[in-house]
């Protein structure tokens, strides 16, 4: 038996013969949308129900009434200063707000909105942190999160060609099972 057999992967999803193989994007893995056929707008219409509303804002605002703190030790001053203004215009209850989104879709696409800050020396920092619609992305069969839209086919989000770099966006996932380690390439 050869040893590359032996140190490789073989059963592998890109190995599977599938229409979505074929389309060049990964099916949703989310099983119930899968068998009943619909979309995450399905999801986002159960939040009308008072009684499911209700448990989310509870555990939205036991999220955003935890207390926290930024530990800045032995860093420059001048840092902890930038650091500290960044953290104070970051609409951090907003921000925890969307990232608790991931627990009731699975994920939850933000770009980063970068701009320069001059605090003696220029920065590029951060200034917004936006949620973005699932509807919006898909995972490519190589396992990259790509942006739907008016392109012939998803244009990859950490593409080194594509304009939204790998430093514009970040996706809390929750409960990352096997199909998405799959879909991440993890």
């Amino acid at each position: 038996m050869q040893k590359k057999y032996l140190t490789s992967e073989l059963v592998r999803r890109e190995n599977r013969l599938s229409f979505f193989n074929y389309i060049g994007i990964l099916p949703n893995p989310d099983e119930i949308l899968n068998k009943t056929g619909n979309s995450i707008e399905n999801y986002r219409k159960l939040k009308y129900d008072p009684h499911v509303w209700s448990c989310i804002q509870s555990r939205k605002s036991g999220l955003q009434n935890l207390e926290y703190s930024l530990l800045i030790d032995e860093v420059n001053p001048a840092l902890a200063k930038l650091i500290e203004q960044f953290i104070s215009e970051i609409n951090l209850s907003s921000l925890i707000s969307d990232i608790a989104e991931s627990v009731l879709y699975g994920w939850q696409p933000f770009e980063f909105i970068w701009n320069e800050t001059n605090f003696g020396t220029r920065f590029l920092l951060p200034t917004k942190i936006q949620a973005k619609p699932q509807e919006w992305f898909c995972y490519d069969t190589k396992g990259r999160l790509c942006l739907k839209g008016k392109h012939a086919e998803p244009m990859p989000v950490s593409s080194s060609s594509s304009q939204l770099q790998a430093t514009k966006q970040v996706m809390p996932i929750h409960t990352a099972k096997h199909c998405w380690r799959d879909a991440i390439g993890q």
